[in-house]
């Protein structure tokens, strides 16, 4: 039995938004203003998912999104947007962004600026993750796993990676090395600009990289560890950079600069180079921090980088505060957002201003919602499209007290 809907709207996460007798159905593959025919496949209490049947009445935003397929023609596991033209993509996400913050107490007073596109909406990514399978004949496959099951997508090229992957990843295919991969085992490639692209896997103690990679950034370059992190569309994250920058200078009061969740010190640097005074930055991964180091002396920008749990019963956000009335909290945490006692040591931390960086806008809000019982006000907030054509993209908010 086969139902028709209208969609509302695109929900965090890339699925469509539509009502059945009083009930919500995700359906994925649709976007908003379209009329489907769906199949009922799931049914919760309080929710139901649907599957296209056939497309109704289609959106005016809807295009091909073959540019958007492996080499075998399957779409690029993740890539939600693929048949969305990238305009109403930005507006779809910013969309999210608003829905999401707007039951914060305060946000009516919040400015929210326009969307900030990525340069580039394919060949992006300066890191590809595959796995190794085996096909149907027995010989090592080598892609991505098909969403929601443990087959893989044979992928001989991904058109959200930079040329250059591409170019290593058919390398590596067409060689006998691919012969001793073991189902079950990563294959990370990486590219830079200096280093050109490699790969590596752990699984496998085996790497074509250097140990450190040469990041560009706008203030200058950056060590990173192979298999440490940094932003997939370095081109986009220079923007968001940029943008940081330009806000901290804006106010002159608080020049002290904590950085939380570090990294190789990509944010506190830069805005220690732009008019900060002092910068302490906090980071869990050891390589991180020594990278971070390292980058600190080669800015000529001292700086002090210390390896310690966020999150963890005895850190102490007290003891890296020199002077509290005077500093600038820099945030920016992984996908699953703050650790809850780094969250609530913001909130009754009495520093003049606050910055947060964030890939995920259920857990800011959720994050945001405890900062802002100390008495903070939501400023200004920007999206940054640091993944085109997949559900992800990048938050830069400026709270202050």
């Amino acid at each position: 039995m086969t139902e028709t809907v209208t969609i509302e709207k695109c929900v965090y996460g890339g699925d469509g938004l539509a009502r059945l007798d009083n009930a919500v159905v995700f359906v994925p593959g649709a976007f908003p203003g379209e009329t489907v025919q769906i199949e009922i496949v799931q049914r919760k209490r309080s929710f139901m998912r649907g599957r296209i049947v056939k497309l109704l009445a289609s959106s005016r935003d809807r295009i091909d999104g073959s540019d958007c397929r492996l080499s075998s023609g399957s779409p690029v596991p993740g890539c939600v947007y693929a048949d969305l033209a990238y305009p109403a993509e930005l507006a779809v996400k910013q969309a999210q962004l608003q829905e999401a913050l707007a039951r914060l107490p305060g946000y009516d007073g919040l400015d929210m600026l326009p969307p900030v596109a990525s340069p580039r909406h394919l060949n992006y990514r300066n890191k590809l993750t595959l796995h190794c399978g085996r096909n149907r004949d027995g010989r090592i496959a080598l892609g991505y796993m098909r969403e929601r099951s443990h087959q893989i997508l044979p992928t001989s090229s991904c058109p959200l990676s930079d040329p250059a992957i591409n170019i290593e990843l058919s390398r590596l295919l067409h060689s006998p090395t691919v012969r001793r991969f073991r189902p079950g085992a990563d294959v990370v490639f990486r590219c830079t600009e200096s280093d050109g692209a490699g790969w590596y896997s752990a699984a496998m103690r085996h790497s074509t990289l250097p140990r450190m990679l040469t990041e560009r950034t706008p203030f200058g370059p950056l060590q990173v560890p192979a298999d440490g992190f940094f932003q997939v569309n370095p081109v986009a994250a220079s923007l968001l950079i940029r943008t940081l920058t330009e806000w901290f200078s804006s106010f002159s009061g608080a020049g002290e600069i904590v950085d939380l969740y570090c990294g190789v010190g990509a944010l506190g640097l830069s805005c220690l180079v732009n008019g900060g005074t002092r910068l302490a930055g906090v980071e869990s991964g050891r390589a991180a921090v020594a990278a971070a180091q390292k980058n600190s002396k080669a800015w000529n920008s001292p700086a002090d980088f210390r390896c310690l749990e966020l999150g963890a019963e005895h850190f102490d956000l007290n003891g890296i505060l020199a002077h509290r009335d005077q500093t600038t909290v820099i945030v920016d945490p992984p996908r699953g957002g703050m650790a809850a006692n780094v969250a609530q040591q913001l909130r009754d931390s009495g520093v003049p201003r606050i910055f947060c960086v964030s890939c995920d806008p259920a857990t800011l809000a959720r994050d945001l919602k405890i900062i802002l019982e100390g008495g903070y006000r939501l400023r200004r907030a920007q999206l940054f499209d640091l993944f085109p054509r997949t559900a992800r993209f990048e938050t830069l908010l400026e709270m202050s007290l």
